[in-house]
């Protein structure tokens, strides 16, 4: 069994799984160990995984440490990491260190690999003009709405009326999906495949309703 320890490896390897998908925030945090073995160690793993040992730092805005192995064999590109057979068991703290120890069935490259939970710089005040914003638009938005309600039947009489309104109802519900759905949408592919169709529809809607109001002012 030959044992081969890289320092800056990691720097090297693209972030992605051996599936194809890349996940959101993924870094390297430790040392890559590239360890081979003979078919029959292999299948004695099978039965007596082997324990591995990391020591790396993580600042507070890294979780989910994960133990994982790069698979050469992955058809696409030069391979991807993969957490097939490895097992992440304990992760304890000790002062500025992390200590993560894993175990594998087989003898591969192996790594931890964490996800940044932090959010990057300005991101959060972005966040919150963002949505400070999205509120102003929604009240300013929701006043259009009733005031052209107001009219009852008379609406129907003046073409431009009925375009404004249904032109305010599909901004006013564009932005509330937008403000609602878009962090429901982050960890489910189904919700976020929603989310994004409603997001299309709606403002697809509002260009629509736009140019209905342009043609009405140029035939004016």
């Amino acid at each position: 069994v030959s044992n081969i320890i890289f320092q800056n490896l990691e720097d090297f390897l693209p972030l992605l799984y051996s599936n194809g998908t890349r996940p959101r925030s993924l870094v390297i945090s430790s040392q890559v160990v590239l360890q081979n073995g003979l078919d029959l160690i292999s299948a004695a793993l099978q039965l007596n995984p082997i324990t591995i040992n990391f020591t790396t730092s993580l600042s507070q805005s890294d979780s989910s440490p994960r133990c994982a192995f790069w698979n050469f064999s992955d058809p696409v590109g030069s391979g991807g990491w993969s957490l097939g057979g490895v097992t992440t068991d304990s992760v304890t703290t000790e002062g500025n260190n992390t200590f993560v120890q894993c175990t594998s069935t087989h003898l591969t490259s192996f790594a931890v690999l964490v996800d940044v939970a932090g959010s990057p710089p300005g991101g959060l005040a972005l966040q919150i003009v963002s949505y400070i914003g999205i509120g102003i638009s929604l009240f300013c938005l929701l006043l259009t709405i009733l005031f052209f309600l107001s009219f009852g039947k008379k609406l129907f009489s003046a073409v431009h009326n009925f375009i404004h309104l249904n032109l305010a109802i599909a901004l006013f519900l564009g932005y509330l999906t937008f403000a609602v759905g878009i962090e429901l949408a982050t960890d489910d592919k189904g919700s976020c495949q929603a989310v994004t169709a409603l997001l299309h529809y709606f403002f697809l809607a509002s260009f629509c309703w736009m140019l209905c109001e342009g043609i009405m002012l140029y035939l004016m």
